[in-house]
């Protein structure tokens, strides 16, 4: 009978260390695939702020999108158009607030009587302050509002890069050209990630 060797025990370890590291190689690879993810959502919330201004820029109404096939992107245009007018009103309404608080103030200090007391002069102080207070409070809710009009733009780009085709999307070669750079740009990250798919894919299959 033949000892167990120190030799037929070796493959095992080898066996064992080459599954530990091909687990490491795994989880490094699948990091890097999480972050190009993050960058291609980056780049089509990019294409949105740049093709939704480019239209607005141009003047172009509903239906920018000639191709047929792009029916969905034009509804997505129109549905983003809308939230985004949305959005502005309520800003709009928060700016003539400001107005008439400031208007408010300047007719009482022209009507009103000099501060006496030191009750009217505390009274005097109060008002001063609240209408501080409500001018700060509307300034921070319009750039909240001019904040979810970026969001609404990034997200109209997430929602549609995907359906355009650069080659017939738009009568207009401005358009067509953003299209283009984002298409080329997210396909390059694509590239990327697949060829990391299939690194995990040649890993599972050595395993």
């Amino acid at each position: 009978h033949h000892s167990p060797s120190s030799s037929s025990s070796s493959p095992i370890m080898t066996s064992f260390l080459t599954r530990a590291k091909n687990i490491g190689i795994k989880t490094k690879l699948k990091g890097e695939i999480a972050l190009l993810d993050h960058d291609t959502k980056s780049r089509k919330k990019k294409f949105g702020l740049e093709v939704y201004d480019l239209l607005a820029v141009l003047d172009i109404e509903n239906n920018c999108f000639a191709d047929a096939a792009n029916a969905q992107a034009n509804t997505a245009l129109e549905n983003c158009r809308s939230d985004i007018q949305n959005l502005l009103d309520q800003r709009m309404e928060k700016k003539q607030q400001q107005t008439e608080i400031a208007t408010t103030r300047a007719t009482r200090e022209i009507d009103a009587p000099p501060s006496v007391t030191t009750s009217e002069k505390m009274a005097k102080v109060g008002n001063s302050m609240s209408e501080a207070g409500t001018k700060a409070k509307l300034s921070m809710e319009k750039k909240l509002l001019l904040g979810k009009v970026k969001t609404r733009k990034e997200t109209f780009g997430i929602e549609v890069l995907h359906l355009l085709a650069a080659s017939s999307s738009s009568e207009t070669q401005g358009v067509q050209a953003c299209i283009a750079a984002a298409k080329k740009d997210v396909d390059y990250i694509r590239g990327k990630k697949e060829k990391k798919e299939n690194e995990i894919v040649q890993l599972d299959a050595g395993s």
